[in-house]
C-alpha cells in the first residue's frame, strides 16, 4: 500500500500535468491565423481630390498640387494656399 508521501507526490505531478496540458491548449487556440494583412500607400495623384485648405474641388491632382507639412502629406490647389495651409498649421 502506497504511503501518504507518494500518493501526495503523485497527485501533484497528475495535477501539474493536467494543469500543463490545459495551457498548451489554450495557448494553441483552434489553430487558425488571422489573415496577413498588408498595408498598401495610395497616393491621390492623378485622381479628384478636394484642396486641405480652402476645400475647392481639384479634377486631377498632380505632384504640385502636393505639399508635405509636419511629415503628413496635403492636397492644395495653388501656391497660395500652399502658404496658407503651411501657416494655419504652423499656428496649431
Amino acid at each position: 500500500m502506497p504511503n501518504t508521501r507518494q500518493l501526495r507526490s503523485a497527485f501533484c505531478r497528475s495535477t501539474l500535468l493536467l494543469h500543463c496540458g490545459l495551457m498548451g491548449l489554450l495557448l494553441a487556440g483552434c489553430g487558425e491565423k488571422a489573415p496577413h494583412l498588408e498595408a498598401t500607400v495610395t497616393s491621390p495623384v492623378g485622381r479628384p481630390c478636394v484642396c486641405a485648405h480652402c476645400n475647392e474641388k481639384i479634377d486631377n491632382v498632380t505632384e504640385e498640387h502636393l505639399v508635405k507639412v509636419g511629415g503628413i502629406e496635403h492636397v492644395v490647389c495653388d501656391k497660395q494656399c500652399r502658404a496658407d495651409l503651411k501657416k494655419w498649421i504652423a499656428e496649431q
